[in-house]
């Protein structure tokens, strides 16, 4: 999996997943989407460095944390294997529209930069095309994009 030009957050988590699936542990590993709810983050700088039109998939703190909690009942299931973790078609969106409904949400009124103030590519947001099967084994999945966005 290359990470893009100049993502060395991406360049770490790969790392770490080589040391821990070459170990001689009991392993699951869980990739997250962006774990977004409208209490659990804040506006700063990064939100530049992502095109608006850049899709994302996102998964609530409570999904998750379910996700994580139904694991413990499917430890076999799980075992030695990787899972992508998001909150499925229902909870994909343009950077651009989850940036406005923040700004509402902030009381920041209409998202109004220029568009040449958001990066054009490199960012470690998308879409899992392989996010159903975890839900499959755990049944995690409750919140809504319309949730997370109000």
């Amino acid at each position: 999996m290359p990470p893009s030009e100049g993502d060395y957050y991406a360049r770490g988590k790969i790392a770490m997943e080589q040391i821990i699936t070459r170990s001689r542990l009991n392993w699951s590993i869980f990739r997250l989407a962006a774990i977004m709810g409208a209490n659990n983050h804040k506006l700063s700088g990064i939100m530049f460095l992502m095109s608006l039109d850049q899709l994302m998939e996102i998964a609530t703190p409570k999904d998750t944390a379910g996700a994580f909690v139904n694991a413990l009942k499917h430890l076999d299931e799980l075992s030695g294997r990787v899972f992508n973790l998001g909150g499925g078609r229902d909870c994909v969106t343009t950077y651009g529209v989850f940036l406005a409904a923040n700004f509402n949400i902030f009381g920041l009124g209409k998202l109004n930069f220029p568009e040449r103030a958001f990066a054009t590519k490199n960012f470690h947001c998308g879409v899992y095309a392989d996010g159903d099967e975890l839900e499959e084994i755990v049944r995690f999945r409750n919140d809504s994009l319309e949730a997370m966005l109000s």
